[in-house]
């Protein structure tokens, strides 16, 4: 109750006794400084919630589900709950080609100071500072995930037993 009006602005886990629920707000790599995928979600020794207005988790879901069908999965994983499988290949999922992301800035930047050493500076700020807000609003994104990591391989109420936590 009350999650419709609730405003989510960004990636955060709260770890309770019986229950982990936080919020994830995953920037649109075609459109980082217009639009956020955001939902929050829920997770108990038994379940694995996901709360959102529009279907990115369930095309995440999907997406995932396609992957682990074609790989063949140790048993080992579902010794764990499918739940904390889930949840492990949830986050892994939106986290896929993030290094080809930053890549591509660093490519981006480079062919901008070429340009710029050749004379080429038209449209040489205009570009810089785009490429800017977009990195800021990447590494916020990437800091709060790292945060949220953090929280939860701290283990503070003792969630996760310790063959969890190496997955984790």
């Amino acid at each position: 109750a009350g999650l419709e009006n609730t405003i989510i602005r960004s990636c955060k886990a709260e770890i309770y006794p019986r229950y982990i629920s936080g919020s994830l707000c995953i920037p649109d790599r075609k459109r980082l400084l217009e639009t956020s995928f955001c939902f929050t979600f829920y997770i108990n020794e038994s379940c694995i919630v996901f709360v959102s207005e529009d279907s990115v988790p369930d095309r995440i879901i999907e997406t995932m589900i396609h992957r682990y069908e074609s790989q063949d999965m140790s048993p080992k994983f579902f010794l764990y709950g499918f739940h904390f499988l889930f949840l492990y290949g949830f986050f892994s999922e939106f986290l896929t080609d993030d290094m080809e992301l930053l890549e591509s800035y660093e490519r981006k930047l480079f062919l901008l100071e070429e340009n710029a050493m050749r004379g080429n500076i038209h449209d040489l700020m205009p570009r810089l500072l785009k490429n800017k807000r977009e990195l800021t609003r990447l590494r916020n994104y990437f800091e709060q995930i790292d945060d949220m990591a953090g929280q939860l391989q701290g283990n503070i109420r003792n969630y996760f037993d310790p063959e969890r936590l190496q997955l984790l």
